[in-house]
This record gives C-alpha cells, sequence and structure tokens, in this order.
C-alpha cells in the first residue's frame, strides 16, 4: 500500500477474533509522526506540536500541563484511545527538552490507563528520591502510591535522546528499561490494572518524542474506557 494513503505509519499483525471481553489477538502500532499524530491523541492540558528536523519527525511537548484535581498525576500526555491492551509493551525514543539545571526533569510513560484517575505512570526523571522522581506510580482515584521494588533506581534522564520500554503483563509484572534493554531499571508488581490504554508525555516538563511502538494483546468489551 502506498504510504502517502496513510495518515500514520500503522502496522496490525492480528490473530484471532474479537468478542466479548477476550484478546483479539497479537497487534502492533508503530508511528514516526511523519504524517503528525496518527492515531495519538493528546490530553486537554499542554501544547502540542509536531517538528521535523534532518529528516526525522518528533511529536512535541512544547508547553507543560496543568494540574488537575483530586490528585497530582502527569499534566500532559498523548493517549492511544480504543486500544484497551494486555501483556503490552511500549517503546519510544524520547528527549527531555528542560535544562540540566532543571533538576526533577522527567518523561512519563502511562498503561493499564483505565481512566484519568486510574492508571500507573513510570517516571524516568534525573534525580532519584524513591517518593515522586524516578518511580513507579499507581494512581488509585484520589491517592496514588509508589509500586517499584529498587531502592532509588539510577537517575538516566540527561540531555540526550533516550530509548524507553515499559512491559506490562496481566499478571501485574512491570518492567522499565532506559537504554539498557536487557536489564529493567525499575521492576514491580501489582494486579490493579491488568487491562488498559497507553500514553507518554511529561509529568509537569517539556520534552520530544519519536519512533514509538506498541505491541501486545487487545481486549475488547462493551465498555470502553
Amino acid at each position: 500500500m502506498n504510504a502517502k494513503l496513510l495518515p500514520f505509519f500503522l502496522i496490525f499483525l492480528l490473530t484471532g477474533c474479537l468478542s466479548g471481553d477476550s484478546p483479539s489477538g497479537t497487534v502492533q502500532i508503530e508511528t514516526d509522526f511523519s504524517s503528525g499524530f496518527g492515531p495519538w491523541v493528546p490530553l486537554d492540558s499542554g501544547v502540542w506540536e509536531i517538528e521535523e528536523r534532518d529528516g526525522k519527525a518528533y511529536a512535541v511537548l512544547a508547553k507543560p500541563g496543568t494540574q488537575r484535581p483530586p490528585v497530582r498525576r502527569p499534566t500532559a500526555y498523548l493517549l492511544l484511545p480504543d486500544h484497551r491492551w494486555q501483556d503490552m509493551e511500549i517503546t519510544l525514543q524520547a528527549r527531555t527538552l528542560e535544562p540540566a539545571r532543571t533538576i526533577n526533569r522527567d518523561i512519563v510513560v502511562i498503561f493499564g490507563y483505565v481512566d484519568e484517575t486510574h492508571f500507573y505512570y513510570a517516571h524516568i526523571s534525573s534525580n532519584a528520591d524513591d517518593r515522586f522522581h524516578n518511580i513507579l506510580m499507581k494512581v488509585d482515584g484520589t491517592e496514588r502510591q509508589t509500586i517499584h521494588k529498587e531502592n532509588l533506581p539510577e537517575a538516566r534522564l540527561s540531555d540526550e535522546e533516550h530509548t524507553i520500554r515499559v512491559r506490562h503483563s496481566r499478571s501485574g509484572e512491570i518492567a522499565v528499561f532506559v537504554d539498557d534493554m536487557k536489564e529493567p531499571l525499575m521492576t514491580a508488581k501489582d494486579p490493579s490494572y491488568p487491562v488498559g490504554l497507553v500514553g507518554f508525555g511529561a509529568f509537569d516538563d517539556r520534552a520530544e518524542f519519536s519512533h514509538v511502538l506498541v505491541k501486545g494483546e487487545l481486549v475488547t468489551s462493551g465498555n470502553q474506557p
């Protein structure tokens, strides 16, 4: 198929059938932002733009979002709607646009997203304090809590572009990789949200993203989040 006919670079590798609340098979969705945001939809907070440099396209969070009640959580992100995943893996290239003097600058990857106040996020930061920065967090209504097993995981976020991967299984196993794709930086086990949407953005910073790949099993249901 002529790539010009596609609004975004999207690949489906699909087996199985759609029925009830059962898995629809293995699906792969890859986006390079060369034709815009493609299937990714921004939250109504923050300002997103598409930029091209040296033949490569970026989804750029040009202005951070603002906090909304009832709980502190990432303020701006792109979400992949109508895709409820289980046994999922998302890999992307990301770079913070904040200077080094911003000690707590960050990138976030969102997964197991049920609704705006029930989801997990991996907070990749240039600072590690084991409470709010460089952590795995669960947002649960009006509360949130860290769930990673490691004590003060290494703060790897720098001025450079990083490769970030998050794996999330229906059993609750979570692994976060930053640059090193063999040894996870953070791990957790929490079965609260075995199925959900995925997204990426920043907690309260500017950042840019390129080449996003999501693969796993889709789950269909009459009640989409």
